[in-house]
């Protein structure tokens, strides 16, 4: 077993998890219609949501399993490098990340005690704690309620809005003339909900237009998958979420690696 079979993995985990997204959003889970409310505004809404499915979740939570334990096999590497090491078995050697700095600077030393201290001084460059390095915090949070926990909480959300259609609405009827160039300046404009409504649910209002506006079918609206961890991730797209941790892991091998070789 190489030192980089558990970061394989959980990258085999992620384009797997890739592949259950794109046959998600491919079946059209999100249902959007509209109606009109008792003040005459158009109400945009989700008419029905497919749930997302389990094996979303378990291959998140392994993913993140496999990252935490590829840098839990760094360390014990480094351990190991240290050749007064080579017959002690390491049980308690982990790579540290704790919730703040104070924290981290109390608990090194228990999990690092034998790995050559250049390595504890580029472990201590990633700063791996919540106000230091907040993927690598992420990253540990989710692993343990992983481990205690069956699913960690992942749901559907609204991601973003285009209201380039309504503008142009407003538009055609000021300077029509204009329109194929006002168009062709703004072919959308996609804006941030103030409420996500993770987890989405059937009837969840999206969008109120104004009132007697005739309701625009070229409204487009976005939706993502997302972490749902009060307290640790909320809301984040959990591709990007995952993307970002993998990243982490990967840059972290490559610059403690050359040091135990």
């Amino acid at each position: 077993m190489t030192s980089r079979t558990k970061l394989k993995r959980a990258e085999d985990k992620l384009k797997e998890l890739q592949d259950w997204v794109n046959k998600y959003f491919a079946a059209i889970p999100y249902k959007v219609a509209v109606r009109i409310n008792s003040d005459r505004r158009p109400e945009y809404y989700i008419a029905d949501v497919i749930d997302v499915p389990l094996e979303i979740v378990l291959l998140a939570g392994e993913a993140i399993q496999n990252l935490r334990s590829a840098l839990d096999h760094l360390a014990y590497n480094a351990f190991k490098f240290n050749s007064n090491n080579q017959t002690k078995e390491g049980i308690n050697i982990y790579f540290p990340i704790e919730d703040s700095q104070e924290k981290y600077i109390q608990q090194k030393t228990r999990k690092t005690e034998g790995i050559p201290s250049e390595v504890i001084d580029k472990f201590d460059s990633f700063k791996p704690y919540k106000e230091g390095n907040i993927t690598l915090w992420k990253l540990n949070k989710l692993n343990n309620i992983d481990k205690h926990r069956l699913l960690i909480a992942v749901g559907s959300s609204f991601g973003s809005l285009n209201i380039a259609p309504t503008i142009w609405e407003t538009m055609r009827s000021v300077v029509p003339e204009k329109m194929p160039q006002i168009e062709k300046i703004l072919p959308a404009l996609f804006i941030l909900p103030a409420d996500k409504l993770l987890p989405l649910k059937k009837d969840d209002v999206l969008f109120l237009d104004l009132p007697d506006k005739v309701p625009n079918s070229a409204i487009q609206f976005q939706f993502h998958i997302a972490f749902n961890e009060s307290g640790v991730v909320e809301g984040d797209e959990i591709t990007e979420v995952l993307k970002n941790m993998y990243e982490e892991v990967l840059r972290i091998y490559n610059e403690v690696e050359p040091l135990i070789k």
